[in-house]
């Protein structure tokens, strides 16, 4: 099963707009690291897609220190859309693309 986690938008409501809205911690951690370490337990998922956007280095850099930390044989990848599509219009994309089917949205 494949999973994707949305993280393209430009965090304009949150806390810290500077920051990426992936990157804003909760209770000591990523909101990043706690979809991970969810879909990471999940047996069925073999495979995380991120769907990123703006400040996607951010969050790039990131993702790269929580493998470094948190190796898995499971195929952690990510896309980065080139023009803003709007909420889930990156998920479509990729869908339409890749013939896909929906399996879990984080």
């Amino acid at each position: 099963m494949r999973a994707f986690i949305l993280g393209g938008g430009q965090g304009s409501r949150t806390a810290d707009p500077d920051h990426p809205k992936l990157l804003t911690e909760i209770a000591g951690s990523a909101l990043l690291e706690l979809q991970l370490n969810e879909l990471l337990s999940i047996d069925e998922v073999d495979r995380i897609t991120l769907l990123l956007g703006h400040q996607a280095s951010k969050i790039e850099e990131h993702l790269t220190i929580f493998l470094n930390a948190n190796p898995t044989s499971k195929l952690i990848d990510y896309i980065i859309e080139a023009e803003p599509r709007g909420s889930a219009g990156m998920l479509r994309h990729v869908l339409n693309e890749s013939g896909d089917g929906l399996c879990f949205v984080a």
